[in-house]
């Protein structure tokens, strides 16, 4: 039974057993121990360190999922010495043996890697957990887009912890939660938390409340909360690490200004809405309703949507709104929903496949599911895409709830924006998707051609779950790409990659540049997230032909070929191939048949 020694000062059995270990190494020897999280935040361990002359030389952080199946926990491997040092080498290891090869390389010389998973030199004191060290490094990043200076919120607020309900409140104090990212309040009324779970901030006279409130509440805000949380169970901000944390805020005329243009947003949102009200109120107001609203001028939202969408689908809604023939239009939407699910699967595989361990512990969550869909994909439908896209959301929305399954999660995806995981997250997705599915049934079991009528009917019920789906996916895609590489030059562990970014429908496509610390395949499709360094390669399951900007989706196999179709390239609407090994290989993996 693992005992702390009496008079322990670590109050730790792992440390007090690193502690006697090291007794029996040379002046020069080093001592690698596997250590918890614990290690690095916890001040008794730190110190009960230092009072035994002992070093911390590098700290190989690895993430969770690295120990699975017997547990996803995340841990370092510490590398101690007796010889003194003023900085602490971390790293991040992962299954990529090139990439630890440079960490370790860059380890041996002594050198910062390019990017930080391959090698940071930091102080220890001043590390707190890898994840706040990345989350830091992403705030920085994000902070400079804006174009402002950091700011310390010490030298604009003073904070301080409530307890016992006692709230001291005033028009200048806010209030930031001590753990997860739900919303910073301006009136206790709003708490959605206990008390003592929040920070109360009283702020200078320099910032405008109401400001710094929404400020919180924005990616960069929910950003630095994230980059000040520590902890191995419950991550949580205390009162010195909030602090510290670096703001980017305007001078206080430009708070003024910026709330009042946030404001007159709200308030043609809630106009919006009473004219909706109106509408089914007064129908005889109709006219008057949509004069009010468009003011002659021709609604382009949903084009400015479709073109922030991956190509794949704004190429088949950008020909449904460029048609006039109602019958083609009806025709267009059921594609888009359909390839939507198709596109969803295949995001969400693909993530899930490149850590094969997640892959292989998760797997029978969708393989087999219903007799019904045993061997729907040898026949891909509506339906089967979009059960695969239910169980596939599902597992996501159950790990997420697991906080420490959370962290491996967001690592599988790619590390995505808020937006993104806020679809994933959803309930709301195959709700829609299976209602579409129902309409088109309906529709084809009615048989017959259809009328004018009968399809501008179908239009508005389409056009609604449209609406539906738009509000879900919001800026979902609008931190993320689907990417085309071509050309890449690589140095000291790190690939640079020209890409083409398959977004909208303006052709010729942006080109950009991504550090990349995985190889690209030029004949492969990737999906990137902004600001990370691992792209995640996608699943044959869409084809984009370089030449005639045309995408194709998997459809069927015939005998020994595979039917792939195009729902918007109409000069070759479909093509087949043959079907070899290489494709038998990722129908297995879409079925979850590889163990």
């Amino acid at each position: 039974m693992n005992a702390i020694k009496p008079g322990s000062e670590s109050k730790s059995y792992s440390t007090d057993l690193l502690i006697e270990s090291s007794q029996l190494i040379k002046e020069n020897g080093k001592l690698i121990f596997l250590v918890t999280q614990n290690f690095t935040f916890n001040n008794r361990i730190k110190k009960a360190i230092e009072k035994s002359n002992l070093y911390v030389e590098a700290l190989f952080y690895l993430p969770e999922g690295s120990h699975s199946p017997t547990t996803n926990i995340s841990s370092y491997l510490a590398v101690l010495s007796k010889s003194k040092t003023d900085e602490t080498f971390i790293a991040k290891l992962s299954s990529n043996h090139v990439n630890n090869e440079v960490i370790a390389e860059n380890f041996r010389l002594l050198q910062n890697g390019k990017k930080i998973s391959l090698g940071s030199f930091v102080r220890l004191e001043d590390f707190s957990t890898f994840h706040t060290y990345e989350k830091n490094n992403d705030l920085t990043n994000l902070g400079r887009k804006t174009g402002l200076k950091p700011t310390l919120l010490s030298t604009i607020a003073t904070s301080k912890t409530i307890k016992d309900d006692n709230i001291s409140d005033s028009d200048r104090t806010i209030y930031i939660p001590k753990i997860g990212l739900s919303d910073a309040v301006e009136n206790p009324i709003d708490f959605t938390l206990k008390a003592h779970n929040y920070i109360q901030l009283t702020l200078g006279e320099e910032i405008l409340p109401s400001y710094l409130v929404k400020y919180f509440n924005t990616p960069l805000g929910k950003l630095t909360r994230e980059s000040r949380m520590s902890g191995s169970t419950i991550m949580t901000i205390s009162l010195n690490s909030l602090s510290e944390a670096p703001l980017y805020l305007p001078d206080f005329q430009d708070q003024i200004m910026l709330t009042e243009v946030n404001n007159k947003i709200e308030n043609l949102l809630l106009e919006i809405g009473d004219q909706q009200i109106q509408l089914w109120r007064n129908p005889k107001r109709t006219q008057e309703i949509n004069k009010l609203i468009s003011q002659d001028q021709r609604d382009t939202s949903i084009e400015k949507w479709i073109d922030k969408l991956p190509f794949p689908l704004s190429s088949i809604l950008w020909r449904y709104l460029a048609t006039s023939e109602s019958g083609r239009k009806v025709e267009y939407l059921l594609h888009f929903f359909e390839a939507f699910s198709e596109f969803m699967s295949m995001l969400l595989l693909s993530s899930f496949y490149q850590d094969k361990e997640f892959y292989k512990s998760h797997n029978q969550k969708w393989a087999n599911h219903d007799s019904k869909y045993q061997d729907w994909i040898l026949k891909a439908n509506f339906g089967g895409w979009n059960q695969l896209t239910s169980d596939l959301l599902k597992i996501v929305r159950s790990l997420y709830t697991e906080k420490k399954d959370r962290e491996h999660l967001f690592s599988v995806l790619g590390r995505p924006s808020n937006d993104f995981m806020s679809l994933l997250l959803s309930k709301n997705i195959n709700p829609i998707l299976e209602k579409v599915l129902a309409y088109r049934n309906n529709w084809k079991g009615h048989g017959g051609i259809s009328n004018e009528k009968d399809n501008k009917n179908r239009i508005i019920f389409l056009e609604q779950e449209l609406n539906n789906l738009r509000y879900l996916i919001k800026g979902a895609f609008d931190e993320c790409r689907v990417v085309s590489p071509s050309t890449s030059k690589y140095k000291e562990g790190v690939f640079k990659f020209k890409a083409k970014e398959l977004i909208g429908n303006k052709t010729p496509f942006n080109e950009i540049l991504i550090d990349s610390l995985i190889p690209m395949d030029e004949n492969k499709l990737y999906l990137f997230h902004l600001g990370q360094n691992k792209p995640i390669e996608l699943l044959p399951f869409i084809k984009f032909n370089q030449e005639s900007k045309a995408c194709y989706f998997y459809n069927r196999i015939e005998t020994s070929s595979v039917r792939w179709v195009s729902f918007h390239y109409e000069q070759k609407s479909e093509f087949t191939e043959d079907l070899d090994d290489r494709f038998e290989q990722v129908l297995s993996i879409l079925k979850g048949d590889i163990t």
